[in-house]
């Protein structure tokens, strides 16, 4: 059972920053939860997953991934439009961040960095069983391998025959055009 932090809805609509904050600084402020995700209620498309809205964006710059907060302003735009919706990963806000020392170290203790690595091989898995995927898509973002890969994966759907691309109804991705892209 893979643990993910999430934030709620309203600490991301009450977010007063131009983006959001490193997901160290929200947990030492409390305003991240843990939680244990199964894989059979990830593939069976139940328990929090239901609730839970997963964010495929590109990283603007290193170390900020919102740099002029447009990011932020369409999450809140979709939590607005979309009520239930409860909780939201964001992998800047709820991934362990590196913070590279001057010395050139990571700057993540030794259970961060552990933490970090069982959250991103589980998460293909969650890409790909979320019920709800919001894409920010800038004219960058399909340059981008993980970007591409969260993409393909929300497009999808799982059966018992293995994966396919999801029809109409199945449709579990949402794109939001922002900075330089147009619909």
């Amino acid at each position: 059972k893979p643990t993910f932090y999430l934030l709620r809805r309203t600490t991301v609509l009450v977010c007063s920053t131009k983006s959001l904050p490193r997901m160290q600084e929200l947990r030492s402020k409390r305003q991240l939860e843990k939680h244990k995700i199964p894989f059979s209620d990830a593939f069976r498309g139940q328990g929090i997953l239901q609730k839970t809205l997963f964010v495929s964006h590109r990283w603007e710059a290193t170390g900020a991934p919102d740099t002029e907060g447009a990011q932020l302003a369409a999450i809140q735009s979709h939590l607005k439009e979309h009520l239930e919706i409860e909780y939201v990963w964001y992998d800047y806000a709820c991934l362990p961040q590196s913070d590279e020392t001057s010395d050139g170290l990571d700057g993540r203790s030794g259970v961060e960095m552990e933490e970090c690595r069982l959250m991103t091989i589980a998460m293909v898995d969650l890409f790909m069983t979320a019920n709800k995927v919001l894409i920010l898509l800038d004219n960058s973002y399909g340059s981008r391998f993980w970007c591409q890969l969260e993409a393909w994966c929300a497009m999808q759907t799982t059966s018992a025959k293995g994966v396919r691309t999801a029809t109409d109804a199945e449709k579990r991705h949402t794109i939001l055009c922002i900075h330089n892209a147009q619909d």
